[in-house]
């Protein structure tokens, strides 16, 4: 399983309703699944599995003592590289964005996805009030 990284959740939990939430937000399928498909359609086992569109591997979310671990084969040929980065980094912000997104909906604050300037990086902007004058942090 030399092909088979995990990605890094240092000083983070995976939640498994928030992956969800995140995979119905992004398109992609959350399949209720023992199996993932990595390198040349082997198959790692997992408790869940996300399957992204254009992509021929899948991510493995295993259950771990506390939360849940993500893993996958980023080789460039599985085309999750592209979506999600050499070691999956993009996973860990939108998974991030996402708890965010969840907290400001709970407050009923507005919030929108706004371009933050640097390439290849998104920002979430909310708001406060109901008009979308008010401050953004």
């Amino acid at each position: 399983m030399s092909h088979i990284s995990t990605i890094s959740t240092e000083g983070l939990e995976f939640d498994i309703e928030t992956i969800k939430a995140l995979c119905k937000r992004q398109g992609w399928e959350f399949l209720d699944q023992k199996t993932f498909v990595w390198y040349e359609n082997d198959k790692g086992v997992c408790d869940y599995a996300i399957r992204i569109p254009g992509c021929r591997y899948e991510l493995g979310i295993i259950r771990a003592e506390s939360g849940y671990t993500v893993q996958a084969d980023f080789w460039d040929s599985g085309g999750l590289s592209q979506v999600l980065g050499a070691h999956g980094e993009a996973f860990k912000q939108l998974y991030l964005q996402e708890g965010d997104i969840a907290w400001a909906e709970s407050k009923n604050y507005a919030w929108e996805d706004a371009p933050s300037g640097v390439t290849g990086a998104k920002k979430l902007v909310m708001y406060v009030n109901d008009d979308f004058g008010g401050g953004d942090w």
